[in-house]
């Protein structure tokens, strides 16, 4: 980076750990190696390096490392100056839309046909059958749950002033919309008319990544453009992914991908992850999913800087003509501007979608010509608190997806946000797999404890299974009251190979942000020291959609052998201290029989004059 000829006009530089070894005078990290005293490492005290290293050095910990481990020094002579890609928010964006309308996405039309008999309140998998109760409506084919999802993305998922084109693909591609730019609502209803709906043909998915590519470089620099793909099938016509994928990445461009059931090639998963994009997974066979629109508007909700907050996501079933659904959502005190309230369906007409709090009550009815969505959108700034949807149709069962989006209250204050993250995409079964999954609750930097966070597990064959995710140093979780929240996804909660979609719902009743105010002791001022307070914030919802996972070699685990021990204890502490009577209390955060799932069924607690005795601390099983 050339800092002299840089243009330093809203430029923030980020403090970096170099910046703080260099501020504590860091020059050797400690080591286990008693022979030399300066570098020796201190196991006794009960910091966070002893807690969570389970009392290692920081060399032990670094030399496990794939930087250290197995590894030979490369030569002094050798090049280490390290290279930078400078990444910068961009205020417009060019985005292509790539759509799959192969002969696949007809065939996915029997797994999308999912009626659900209320009476025995179970999913069967059944022919199209005009003469269900509705069952002319609330059945449709893969292409057109795209269109209508797609729809929903384009009206209120994209930000303003960007510059949007279509590309449909089969066995070869055509673009069906060159660069438009959307600036109001006008633009985005013409851009949503063009969305194919008619399917047929091979599957060329090189095809249609070439021509988004041809159609980004008609505008110039295609750096730091986006295409998102949408695709059911797997590639059987040249050019393939491999032909076009050194093209996207030697320009970069970001693809994030959309694997539309599990028939969907495997390749794009590896594609998305290699050019930096995220990736996406829809079950066709899992009742009551979300995780279409959910995987299209979860990549572009931080693309501005002035993102939209996703509060909420639901499946919508009315079951019957005239019936009513209603469901409840909240608006809490970081958002409340431009706030939508969007209902994705294929047959909208004469569909009242109505949103009320205390004080008004708003109403949109569907036409004949509405596309894929229509909305409720609440003017000027939401008032805080709870609100009600209703949805009703005097006309045809309603079956789709309602989701409730705002922005941020005051754009130059902190929002609650946040953000699911696994710690890799692929992973090998096992009877005794530990798969982590994290998903961060913050108020800009400060933590949000004791909200409710539950991860659901959907795989290809419609089975679901939930986590509870937790922010207590137990299992998964590092640290307490870091507004990380975090779990293991068990055995048990995988039931099948291939993909799975993670969607997390959070919520706060009774939640609290945790302020850290700096202390002004001159030691406290040199390690950075803080005094923690929080502050009661009121109810809020949140949903977001981690990257897909994909399971391989999976085998039904036997449920009667226990192969998964208790989480190691971190929270161990005096909670209790009577000199006089020589008594000392001893407190620890209870942890499960799996990891943090279940309850332990024992404690072993052992103490000594000689500290080095209990280490390793070895179980007599």
């Amino acid at each position: 980076m050339d800092l002299k000829n840089a243009e330093m006009q809203d430029c923030h530089f980020i403090k970096t750990l170099k910046d703080e070894i260099q501020k504590l005078k860091i020059t050797h990290f400690c080591d286990a190696d008693s022979s030399d005293p300066t570098t020796y490492h201190n196991i006794f005290p009960q910091n966070d390096q002893n807690i969570i290293c389970k009392r290692q050095s920081a060399w032990e910990v670094m030399r496990k490392h794939s930087d250290f481990k197995n590894t030979v020094p490369g030569s002094a002579a050798a090049n280490t100056v390290p290279t930078f890609r400078i990444l910068q928010a961009k205020q417009q964006h060019n985005i292509c839309l790539v759509i799959d309308v192969s002969g696949s996405m007809e065939d996915q039309l029997e797994e999308s046909k999912l009626l659900i008999d209320s009476r025995y309140a179970e999913v069967n998998t059944l022919r199209y059958d005009p003469n269900h109760p509705g069952g002319a409506d609330c059945v449709k084919d893969a292409i057109l749950q795209t269109r209508d999802s797609m729809a929903s993305l384009i009206k209120y998922g994209l930000p303003n002033n960007s510059y949007v084109g279509i590309v449909k693909f089969s066995g070869t591609a055509s673009l069906v919309k060159g660069l438009t730019l959307i600036s109001n609502h006008g633009d985005r209803s013409t851009l949503v008319s063009y969305l194919p709906t008619t399917t047929g043909g091979a599957t060329s998915i090189g095809a249609g990544l070439q021509r988004a590519y041809q159609a980004l470089s008609n505008s110039g620099n295609v750096n730091g453009s986006i295409i998102y793909l949408a695709t059911d099938g797997e590639e059987n016509a040249s050019p393939l992914i491999a032909d076009v994928q050194p093209t996207l990445l030697s320009n970069g461009i970001t693809i994030h991908s959309l694997a539309i059931s599990n028939a969907a090639d495997s390749k794009i998963h590896g594609l998305a992850q290699a050019t930096g994009g995220k990736s996406y997974f829809y079950s066709t066979s899992t009742p009551n999913s979300t995780a279409l629109l959910d995987a299209l508007t979860e990549p572009f909700k931080d693309l501005s800087n002035d993102a939209f907050i996703r509060i909420k996501s639901v499946h919508v079933d009315t079951e019957n003509q005239n019936d009513v659904f209603e469901v409840m959502f909240y608006i809490d005190g970081t958002v409340g501007r431009e706030t939508v309230v969007q209902l994705t369906a294929e047959n909208l007409r004469n569909v009242n979608l109505t949103v009320s709090n205390e004080k008004e009550v708003y109403t949109v009815l569907g036409t004949s010509s509405d596309i894929g969505v229509i909305a409720v959108k609440i003017p000027g700034i939401a008032e805080t608190g709870e609100y009600m949807v209703w949805i009703k149709s005097s006309f045809n069962r309603v079956v789709g997806t309602l989701s409730m989006q705002s922005r941020a209250r005051n754009i130059n204050a902190d929002v609650l946000q946040t953000d699911a993250m696994a710690e890799k995409s692929n992973f090998n079964f096992t009877s005794n797999i530990q798969f982590p999954l994290y998903v961060s609750v913050l108020r800009g930097a400060d933590p949000i404890v004791r909200a409710s966070v539950e991860a659901y597990i959907e795989n290809q064959n419609g089975h679901t299974s939930s986590l509870l995710l937790k922010d207590n140093a137990i299992g998964a979780d590092v640290k307490a009251r870091d507004g990380i929240y975090s779990g293991y996804l068990l055995p048990s909660l995988i039931t099948a190979n291939g993909r799975h979609s993670i969607k997390v719902i959070i919520e706060g009743y009774g939640a609290a942000v945790v302020i850290s105010t700096p202390l002004s002791t001159p030691i406290s001022e040199v390690y950075e020291e803080v005094e923690l307070e929080e502050e009661l914030i009121g109810p809020f919802m949140r949903v977001t959609l981690a990257n897909e996972i994909v399971v391989s070699n999976y085998v039904q685990s036997d449920s009667d052998v226990d192969v998964i021990p208790p989480s190691p204890i971190l929270t161990l502490h005096l909670s209790k201290v009577d000199t006089d009577n020589n008594m000392f209390t001893l407190g620890w955060t209870a942890v499960g029989d799996d990891f943090d799932t279940g309850t332990a069924i024992a404690y072993d607690l052992r103490i000594s004059e000689d500290f080095t005795k209990l280490q390793p601390f070895q179980i007599n099983k």
